[in-house]
Protein backbone atom coordinates (compact mmCIF):
# COMPACT_ATOMS: atom_id res chain seq x y z
CA UNK A 1 0.00 0.00 0.00
CA UNK A 2 1.45 3.45 -1.11
CA UNK A 3 0.87 6.72 0.51
CA UNK A 4 1.65 10.08 -1.52
CA UNK A 5 1.57 13.01 0.87
CA UNK A 6 2.51 16.37 0.39
CA UNK A 7 2.12 18.87 2.97
CA UNK A 8 3.20 22.46 2.84
CA UNK A 9 4.09 24.24 6.14
CA UNK A 10 3.63 28.20 6.72
CA UNK A 11 4.32 29.41 9.50
CA UNK A 12 5.14 32.95 10.90
CA UNK A 13 5.24 32.33 14.14
CA UNK A 14 5.93 35.43 16.90
CA UNK A 15 8.39 34.38 19.46
CA UNK A 16 6.80 36.17 22.72
CA UNK A 17 3.45 34.62 23.47
CA UNK A 18 3.83 30.95 21.93
CA UNK A 19 4.52 28.13 23.94
CA UNK A 20 6.09 26.34 21.04
CA UNK A 21 9.94 27.33 20.61
CA UNK A 22 10.99 25.16 17.31
CA UNK A 23 13.70 25.46 14.73
CA UNK A 24 11.09 26.99 12.68
CA UNK A 25 10.59 29.45 15.67
CA UNK A 26 13.78 30.19 17.85
CA UNK A 27 16.27 33.14 17.21
CA UNK A 28 19.47 30.81 18.42
CA UNK A 29 18.83 27.29 17.13
CA UNK A 30 18.59 24.61 20.02
CA UNK A 31 20.70 21.54 20.35
CA UNK A 32 19.13 18.18 19.85
CA UNK A 33 20.45 14.84 20.05
CA UNK A 34 17.34 12.67 19.35
CA UNK A 35 18.04 12.98 15.34
CA UNK A 36 22.04 11.87 15.13
CA UNK A 37 22.21 10.42 18.59
CA UNK A 38 24.57 13.47 19.10
CA UNK A 39 24.47 17.02 20.18
CA UNK A 40 23.69 19.00 17.11
CA UNK A 41 22.08 22.25 16.01
CA UNK A 42 18.92 21.85 15.04
CA UNK A 43 19.76 24.55 12.37
CA UNK A 44 22.12 22.09 10.57
CA UNK A 45 20.06 18.65 11.49
CA UNK A 46 19.58 16.92 8.46
CA UNK A 47 16.14 15.92 10.25
CA UNK A 48 13.03 17.22 10.08
CA UNK A 49 13.02 18.11 13.39
CA UNK A 50 10.89 20.42 15.99
CA UNK A 51 12.11 21.37 19.95
CA UNK A 52 8.98 22.49 22.35
CA UNK A 53 10.25 24.13 25.51
CA UNK A 54 9.65 22.75 28.37
CA UNK A 55 9.45 26.12 30.48
CA UNK A 56 7.44 27.94 27.72
CA UNK A 57 4.90 25.10 27.76
CA UNK A 58 4.58 25.38 31.82
CA UNK A 59 3.67 29.06 31.28
CA UNK A 60 1.09 28.03 28.98
CA UNK A 61 -0.75 26.13 31.29
CA UNK A 62 -0.25 23.13 29.13
CA UNK A 63 0.06 20.31 30.99
CA UNK A 64 -0.56 16.99 28.83
CA UNK A 65 1.84 16.46 26.17
CA UNK A 66 -0.89 15.41 23.76
CA UNK A 67 -2.11 19.09 23.83
CA UNK A 68 1.68 20.39 23.45
CA UNK A 69 2.26 17.82 20.03
CA UNK A 70 -1.01 19.62 18.30
CA UNK A 71 1.26 22.71 17.86
CA UNK A 72 3.84 20.66 15.49
CA UNK A 73 3.04 20.70 11.63
CA UNK A 74 2.49 16.99 10.49
CA UNK A 75 0.94 15.62 13.52
CA UNK A 76 -1.98 14.68 14.14
CA UNK A 77 -3.59 13.56 17.83
CA UNK A 78 -7.32 11.46 18.13
CA UNK A 79 -8.30 11.52 21.73
CA UNK A 80 -11.28 9.43 22.65
CA UNK A 81 -13.44 10.45 25.25
CA UNK A 82 -12.97 13.11 27.95
CA UNK A 83 -10.01 13.86 29.42
CA UNK A 84 -7.83 10.62 30.07
CA UNK A 85 -9.39 9.10 27.11
CA UNK A 86 -6.82 6.77 24.71
CA UNK A 87 -5.17 9.14 22.65
CA UNK A 88 -2.92 8.22 19.66
CA UNK A 89 -0.66 9.96 17.76
CA UNK A 90 -0.06 10.21 13.81
CA UNK A 91 2.66 11.46 12.41
CA UNK A 92 2.61 12.29 8.09
CA UNK A 93 -0.21 9.50 8.05
CA UNK A 94 0.95 6.75 9.88
CA UNK A 95 -0.58 4.77 12.34
CA UNK A 96 -0.62 5.22 15.73
CA UNK A 97 2.51 2.55 16.43
CA UNK A 98 4.80 3.57 13.68
CA UNK A 99 6.13 6.53 16.65
CA UNK A 100 8.86 5.62 18.83
CA UNK A 101 8.42 7.54 22.31
CA UNK A 102 11.51 7.84 24.59
CA UNK A 103 11.65 9.74 28.10
CA UNK A 104 15.19 10.70 28.56
CA UNK A 105 16.37 7.48 26.41
CA UNK A 106 14.00 4.77 27.89
CA UNK A 107 11.73 3.35 25.20
CA UNK A 108 7.90 4.06 26.73
CA UNK A 109 5.84 2.50 23.84
CA UNK A 110 4.68 -1.30 24.54
CA UNK A 111 6.28 -4.09 22.71
CA UNK A 112 5.06 -3.57 18.65
CA UNK A 113 4.71 0.48 19.27
CA UNK A 114 1.70 0.64 21.11
CA UNK A 115 1.21 3.52 23.19
CA UNK A 116 -1.49 6.06 25.22
CA UNK A 117 -0.57 9.78 25.04
CA UNK A 118 -2.79 10.55 27.34
CA UNK A 119 -0.37 8.94 29.81
CA UNK A 120 2.06 11.62 29.25
CA UNK A 121 2.59 14.84 31.02
CA UNK A 122 4.86 17.82 30.66
CA UNK A 123 5.74 17.73 34.35
CA UNK A 124 9.59 18.80 34.86
CA UNK A 125 10.47 19.01 31.52
CA UNK A 126 13.50 21.08 29.88
CA UNK A 127 12.13 19.80 26.30
CA UNK A 128 10.32 17.35 23.71
CA UNK A 129 12.07 16.63 20.82
CA UNK A 130 10.24 15.84 17.61
CA UNK A 131 11.52 13.99 14.55
CA UNK A 132 9.83 13.51 11.60
CA UNK A 133 10.49 10.53 9.15
CA UNK A 134 11.45 6.51 9.88
CA UNK A 135 14.96 6.77 12.29
CA UNK A 136 14.76 2.52 12.73
CA UNK A 137 18.61 2.81 12.06
CA UNK A 138 19.00 4.27 15.36
CA UNK A 139 16.72 3.11 17.39
CA UNK A 140 15.30 -0.39 15.78
CA UNK A 141 11.49 -1.42 15.43
CA UNK A 142 8.44 1.09 16.07
CA UNK A 143 10.21 4.18 14.43
CA UNK A 144 8.28 3.87 11.01
CA UNK A 145 7.22 7.41 10.86
CA UNK A 146 9.00 9.25 13.56
CA UNK A 147 10.57 9.78 17.02
CA UNK A 148 9.11 11.85 19.97
CA UNK A 149 11.34 12.32 22.93
CA UNK A 150 10.90 13.76 26.52
CA UNK A 151 13.82 15.36 28.45
CA UNK A 152 13.74 16.00 32.06
CA UNK A 153 14.64 19.26 33.37
CA UNK A 154 18.43 19.33 34.69
CA UNK A 155 19.21 21.03 37.79
CA UNK A 156 21.86 24.16 37.97
CA UNK A 157 23.13 27.05 40.47
CA UNK A 158 21.83 26.92 43.84
CA UNK A 159 18.62 24.98 44.93
CA UNK A 160 15.64 26.02 44.40
CA UNK A 161 12.28 24.98 45.08
CA UNK A 162 9.40 25.61 42.21
CA UNK A 163 5.62 24.75 43.16
CA UNK A 164 2.49 25.58 40.88
CA UNK A 165 -1.61 25.34 41.22
CA UNK A 166 -3.89 26.53 38.58
CA UNK A 167 -8.03 25.45 38.75
CA UNK A 168 -10.66 25.47 36.42
CA UNK A 169 -13.78 24.44 35.23
CA UNK A 170 -15.53 21.17 35.78
CA UNK A 171 -13.94 20.55 39.05
CA UNK A 172 -10.14 20.55 37.46
CA UNK A 173 -6.92 21.24 39.09
CA UNK A 174 -3.36 20.87 38.89
CA UNK A 175 -0.67 21.12 41.18
CA UNK A 176 2.89 21.06 40.91
CA UNK A 177 6.10 21.41 43.38
CA UNK A 178 9.58 20.49 42.79
CA UNK A 179 13.38 21.39 43.50
CA UNK A 180 16.18 21.63 41.77
CA UNK A 181 20.78 23.08 41.74
CA UNK A 182 23.91 21.81 41.15
CA UNK A 183 26.67 21.87 42.87
CA UNK A 184 30.31 19.99 42.86
CA UNK A 185 29.60 18.06 39.46
CA UNK A 186 26.26 17.29 40.88
CA UNK A 187 23.22 18.22 39.45
CA UNK A 188 19.58 17.01 40.78
CA UNK A 189 15.73 17.14 40.45
CA UNK A 190 13.03 15.96 41.60
CA UNK A 191 9.54 16.80 41.25
CA UNK A 192 5.61 16.03 41.93
CA UNK A 193 2.70 16.83 40.23
CA UNK A 194 -1.07 16.18 40.34
CA UNK A 195 -3.75 16.80 38.14
CA UNK A 196 -7.49 16.10 38.26
CA UNK A 197 -10.76 16.68 36.43
CA UNK A 198 -14.17 16.10 36.95
CA UNK A 199 -15.04 15.74 33.19
CA UNK A 200 -17.04 16.36 30.73
CA UNK A 201 -20.03 14.03 31.27
CA UNK A 202 -22.57 14.40 34.03
CA UNK A 203 -21.60 11.38 35.41
CA UNK A 204 -18.59 8.75 35.80
CA UNK A 205 -15.96 10.86 33.93
CA UNK A 206 -13.10 11.55 36.05
CA UNK A 207 -9.81 11.90 35.17
CA UNK A 208 -7.00 11.56 38.26
CA UNK A 209 -2.87 11.59 37.33
CA UNK A 210 -0.36 11.33 39.98
CA UNK A 211 3.27 11.95 38.12
CA UNK A 212 6.58 11.91 39.65
CA UNK A 213 10.14 12.35 38.11
CA UNK A 214 14.01 12.47 39.38
CA UNK A 215 17.34 13.01 37.51
CA UNK A 216 20.68 12.74 39.28
CA UNK A 217 23.60 13.67 37.21
CA UNK A 218 27.65 13.74 38.16
CA UNK A 219 30.24 15.54 35.48
CA UNK A 220 34.16 14.42 35.95
CA UNK A 221 36.90 14.58 33.96
CA UNK A 222 36.18 12.89 31.24
CA UNK A 223 33.62 11.06 32.69
CA UNK A 224 30.28 11.42 33.23
CA UNK A 225 26.80 9.75 34.33
CA UNK A 226 22.88 10.33 34.63
CA UNK A 227 19.83 8.24 36.18
CA UNK A 228 16.56 9.64 35.80
CA UNK A 229 13.32 7.82 36.59
CA UNK A 230 9.41 8.91 36.07
CA UNK A 231 6.53 7.51 37.47
CA UNK A 232 2.68 7.95 36.38
CA UNK A 233 -0.37 6.88 37.49
CA UNK A 234 -3.61 7.17 36.41
CA UNK A 235 -7.45 6.74 36.96
CA UNK A 236 -9.75 7.00 34.46
CA UNK A 237 -13.63 7.16 34.60
CA UNK A 238 -15.77 6.42 31.02
CA UNK A 239 -19.48 6.30 31.09
CA UNK A 240 -19.52 5.46 27.60
CA UNK A 241 -20.59 1.70 26.89
CA UNK A 242 -19.57 0.30 23.41
CA UNK A 243 -21.91 2.06 21.12
CA UNK A 244 -21.09 5.21 22.44
CA UNK A 245 -23.99 5.78 24.49
CA UNK A 246 -23.01 7.71 28.29
CA UNK A 247 -24.87 5.05 30.13
CA UNK A 248 -22.44 3.62 32.26
CA UNK A 249 -21.56 4.32 35.83
CA UNK A 250 -18.84 2.35 37.19
CA UNK A 251 -16.53 1.11 33.91
CA UNK A 252 -12.94 2.88 35.30
CA UNK A 253 -9.20 2.42 33.95
CA UNK A 254 -6.53 2.10 36.35
CA UNK A 255 -2.61 2.33 35.13
CA UNK A 256 0.44 3.02 36.09
CA UNK A 257 4.21 3.37 34.49
CA UNK A 258 7.63 3.36 35.48
CA UNK A 259 11.13 4.39 33.17
CA UNK A 260 14.62 4.08 34.83
CA UNK A 261 17.16 5.18 32.76
CA UNK A 262 21.12 4.95 33.29
CA UNK A 263 23.46 6.66 30.74
CA UNK A 264 27.29 6.95 31.57
CA UNK A 265 30.18 7.99 29.37
CA UNK A 266 33.82 8.40 29.22
CA UNK A 267 35.99 10.08 26.97
CA UNK A 268 39.06 8.07 26.07
CA UNK A 269 40.83 10.76 23.94
CA UNK A 270 39.87 13.69 22.17
CA UNK A 271 39.02 11.60 19.19
CA UNK A 272 36.74 8.66 20.96
CA UNK A 273 34.26 8.56 23.50
CA UNK A 274 32.00 5.26 24.81
CA UNK A 275 28.70 5.59 25.88
CA UNK A 276 26.61 2.76 27.93
CA UNK A 277 22.94 3.17 28.69
CA UNK A 278 20.08 0.63 30.36
CA UNK A 279 16.66 1.42 30.07
CA UNK A 280 13.56 -0.36 31.90
CA UNK A 281 9.95 0.80 30.99
CA UNK A 282 7.24 -1.35 32.86
CA UNK A 283 3.31 -0.43 32.51
CA UNK A 284 0.58 -2.21 34.89
CA UNK A 285 -2.91 -1.84 33.90
CA UNK A 286 -6.90 -2.80 34.78
CA UNK A 287 -9.40 -2.47 32.92
CA UNK A 288 -12.92 -3.29 35.12
CA UNK A 289 -16.73 -3.23 33.81
CA UNK A 290 -18.99 -5.05 35.92
CA UNK A 291 -22.78 -5.56 35.31
CA UNK A 292 -24.23 -3.48 38.27
CA UNK A 293 -24.51 -0.45 36.04
CA UNK A 294 -27.93 0.64 34.79
CA UNK A 295 -26.58 0.58 31.16
CA UNK A 296 -25.14 -2.85 31.49
CA UNK A 297 -28.73 -4.23 30.64
CA UNK A 298 -27.85 -7.80 29.48
CA UNK A 299 -25.75 -8.39 31.97
CA UNK A 300 -22.65 -7.73 30.55
CA UNK A 301 -19.10 -7.62 31.91
CA UNK A 302 -15.39 -8.24 31.90
CA UNK A 303 -12.17 -7.13 33.91
CA UNK A 304 -8.87 -7.07 32.06
CA UNK A 305 -5.33 -7.19 33.56
CA UNK A 306 -2.04 -6.43 31.60
CA UNK A 307 1.40 -6.36 32.74
CA UNK A 308 4.48 -5.53 30.44
CA UNK A 309 7.88 -4.38 30.59
CA UNK A 310 10.74 -3.53 28.09
CA UNK A 311 14.70 -3.78 29.24
CA UNK A 312 17.55 -3.00 27.28
CA UNK A 313 20.97 -2.76 27.30
CA UNK A 314 23.01 -0.34 24.36
CA UNK A 315 27.03 0.29 24.10
CA UNK A 316 28.17 2.85 21.33
CA UNK A 317 30.86 5.10 20.65
CA UNK A 318 31.32 8.38 19.14
CA UNK A 319 34.52 8.53 17.29
CA UNK A 320 35.48 12.17 14.85
CA UNK A 321 37.77 10.84 11.95
CA UNK A 322 38.57 14.30 11.23
CA UNK A 323 37.17 17.85 11.88
CA UNK A 324 34.38 17.41 9.75
CA UNK A 325 33.22 13.75 10.00
CA UNK A 326 32.73 11.09 13.11
CA UNK A 327 31.04 8.26 13.18
CA UNK A 328 28.76 6.32 15.79
CA UNK A 329 29.26 2.71 16.34
CA UNK A 330 26.58 0.80 18.66
CA UNK A 331 25.00 -2.71 19.60
CA UNK A 332 21.73 -3.12 21.38
CA UNK A 333 20.05 -5.73 23.21
CA UNK A 334 16.41 -6.03 24.51
CA UNK A 335 13.75 -8.43 26.35
CA UNK A 336 10.50 -7.78 26.33
CA UNK A 337 7.84 -9.43 28.08
CA UNK A 338 3.83 -8.96 28.17
CA UNK A 339 0.83 -10.74 29.78
CA UNK A 340 -3.05 -9.94 29.50
CA UNK A 341 -5.93 -11.86 31.55
CA UNK A 342 -9.41 -11.40 30.85
CA UNK A 343 -12.63 -12.42 33.21
CA UNK A 344 -15.85 -11.60 31.58
CA UNK A 345 -19.31 -13.47 31.02
CA UNK A 346 -18.04 -14.80 27.98
CA UNK A 347 -15.16 -16.79 30.09
CA UNK A 348 -11.47 -16.28 30.72
CA UNK A 349 -8.89 -16.05 28.30
CA UNK A 350 -5.30 -15.04 28.75
CA UNK A 351 -1.33 -14.90 27.50
CA UNK A 352 2.02 -14.62 28.21
CA UNK A 353 4.53 -14.22 26.17
CA UNK A 354 7.87 -12.44 25.84
CA UNK A 355 10.52 -12.26 23.13
CA UNK A 356 13.94 -10.87 22.80
CA UNK A 357 15.62 -8.12 20.04
CA UNK A 358 18.92 -7.68 19.25
CA UNK A 359 20.84 -5.25 17.07
CA UNK A 360 23.60 -3.62 15.59
CA UNK A 361 24.12 0.03 13.36
CA UNK A 362 26.61 2.74 12.13
CA UNK A 363 26.34 6.10 11.08
CA UNK A 364 28.50 8.67 9.63
CA UNK A 365 27.82 12.08 9.97
CA UNK A 366 29.75 14.82 7.90
CA UNK A 367 29.80 18.49 8.61
CA UNK A 368 27.44 19.66 11.56
CA UNK A 369 28.30 22.92 11.76
CA UNK A 370 29.40 23.63 8.03
CA UNK A 371 26.97 24.66 5.43
CA UNK A 372 26.26 20.81 4.39
CA UNK A 373 25.32 18.62 6.89
CA UNK A 374 24.85 15.12 5.81
CA UNK A 375 24.51 11.25 7.45
CA UNK A 376 24.36 7.87 6.21
CA UNK A 377 23.68 5.01 8.54
CA UNK A 378 22.63 1.07 8.21
CA UNK A 379 21.31 -1.57 10.89
CA UNK A 380 21.10 -4.77 10.97
CA UNK A 381 18.27 -6.27 13.87
CA UNK A 382 17.72 -9.81 14.66
CA UNK A 383 14.23 -10.80 16.24
CA UNK A 384 14.07 -14.15 18.00
CA UNK A 385 10.68 -14.29 16.69
CA UNK A 386 10.39 -12.93 13.07
CA UNK A 387 13.96 -13.12 12.27
CA UNK A 388 16.64 -10.71 10.47
CA UNK A 389 15.66 -6.96 9.42
CA UNK A 390 18.51 -4.60 7.93
CA UNK A 391 17.17 -0.92 7.62
CA UNK A 392 19.12 2.20 6.91
CA UNK A 393 18.70 6.34 6.24
CA UNK A 394 20.75 8.89 4.40
CA UNK A 395 19.80 12.81 4.79
CA UNK A 396 21.51 16.51 4.17
CA UNK A 397 20.89 19.42 4.72
CA UNK A 398 22.68 22.28 2.84
CA UNK A 399 22.24 26.17 4.14
CA UNK A 400 22.42 29.28 2.17
CA UNK A 401 23.44 32.81 3.48
CA UNK A 402 20.64 34.48 4.16
CA UNK A 403 18.86 31.92 6.37
CA UNK A 404 17.81 29.66 2.79
CA UNK A 405 18.41 26.00 3.94
CA UNK A 406 17.19 22.72 2.16
CA UNK A 407 17.26 19.58 3.10
CA UNK A 408 16.16 15.85 2.11
CA UNK A 409 16.54 12.55 3.34
CA UNK A 410 15.38 8.56 2.52
CA UNK A 411 15.57 5.72 4.72
CA UNK A 412 13.62 2.19 5.50
CA UNK A 413 11.80 1.36 8.85
CA UNK A 414 9.85 -1.68 10.26
CA UNK A 415 7.45 -2.29 13.06
CA UNK A 416 7.32 -5.86 14.73
CA UNK A 417 3.68 -6.65 15.62
CA UNK A 418 2.44 -6.18 19.50
CA UNK A 419 1.72 -8.88 21.06
CA UNK A 420 -1.94 -8.23 21.17
CA UNK A 421 -1.71 -8.80 17.66
CA UNK A 422 0.22 -11.68 17.83
CA UNK A 423 -1.42 -13.30 20.68
CA UNK A 424 -4.58 -11.90 21.19
CA UNK A 425 -6.35 -11.80 24.73
CA UNK A 426 -10.08 -10.36 25.79
CA UNK A 427 -11.93 -10.78 22.98
CA UNK A 428 -9.49 -10.83 20.16
CA UNK A 429 -8.05 -13.74 18.28
CA UNK A 430 -4.34 -13.24 17.72
CA UNK A 431 -2.40 -13.99 14.69
CA UNK A 432 1.11 -15.65 15.44
CA UNK A 433 2.27 -15.99 11.57
CA UNK A 434 2.13 -12.25 11.27
CA UNK A 435 5.25 -10.23 9.58
CA UNK A 436 6.56 -7.06 10.34
CA UNK A 437 5.55 -4.42 9.14
CA UNK A 438 7.71 -2.27 6.49
CA UNK A 439 8.66 1.36 5.22
CA UNK A 440 10.20 3.22 3.17
CA UNK A 441 9.92 7.54 3.65
CA UNK A 442 11.77 10.26 1.11
CA UNK A 443 11.02 14.04 1.85
CA UNK A 444 12.57 17.00 0.64
CA UNK A 445 11.84 20.18 2.21
CA UNK A 446 13.21 24.33 1.79
CA UNK A 447 13.24 26.95 4.74
CA UNK A 448 13.55 30.22 5.30
CA UNK A 449 14.14 31.65 8.83
CA UNK A 450 13.76 35.18 9.90
CA UNK A 451 14.78 37.32 12.71
CA UNK A 452 11.44 35.87 14.42
CA UNK A 453 9.78 32.85 12.11
CA UNK A 454 10.37 30.98 9.51
CA UNK A 455 8.15 29.92 6.26
CA UNK A 456 8.73 26.26 5.86
CA UNK A 457 7.68 23.29 3.23
CA UNK A 458 8.04 20.12 3.08
CA UNK A 459 6.89 16.94 0.75
CA UNK A 460 7.59 13.93 1.74
CA UNK A 461 6.12 10.08 0.94
CA UNK A 462 5.97 7.36 2.46
CA UNK A 463 5.13 3.88 1.15
CA UNK A 464 3.85 1.02 4.11
CA UNK A 465 4.01 -2.97 3.18
CA UNK A 466 2.53 -5.99 5.05
CA UNK A 467 0.12 -3.35 6.90
CA UNK A 468 -1.06 -5.33 9.93
CA UNK A 469 -5.52 -4.58 9.89
CA UNK A 470 -8.58 -5.88 11.82
CA UNK A 471 -11.20 -7.90 10.96
CA UNK A 472 -13.55 -8.69 13.30
CA UNK A 473 -13.96 -12.97 13.21
CA UNK A 474 -15.62 -15.29 16.32
CA UNK A 475 -13.42 -18.04 15.67
CA UNK A 476 -10.34 -17.13 13.15
CA UNK A 477 -7.52 -14.45 13.94
CA UNK A 478 -8.91 -10.89 14.35
CA UNK A 479 -5.23 -9.49 12.39
CA UNK A 480 -4.11 -10.21 9.11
Amino acid sequence: MKYVLIATLASIVPVIGSAQVTRDTARIAPIVVTATRSPLSAAHSPATISVLNGDDLQKAGITTVLDALRQVPGLAIVQTGSYGGATSLFIRGGESKFTKVLIDGVPVNEAGGAIDFSTLSTDNLDRIEIVRGPASVLYGSDAMAGVVQLFTRRGEGKPRLDFSVRGGGFSSYDGDAGVRGATSGVDYTVSGAKHRTGGIQPFNSAFTQNVGSALLGWHGTGADARITTRYTDGHYQFPTNGSGQPVDSNAARKDDHLAVGLDAGYRIDEHVDVRIALASSSMHALTDDQADSPGDTKGYYYTTGDRSYRRSGEIRANVMVSDMVSTTIGGQIERQWQTSATTSNFGPSSYSARRRNTGAFAQMLVGGSLPLTATLGGRYDHNEAFGDFFTYRGALSYVIDGGLRFHASYGTAFREPTMLENYGGGFVIGNPELSPEQARSADLGVEQTFEEGSVSATLFTNTFTNLIDYKYSATLPNYF
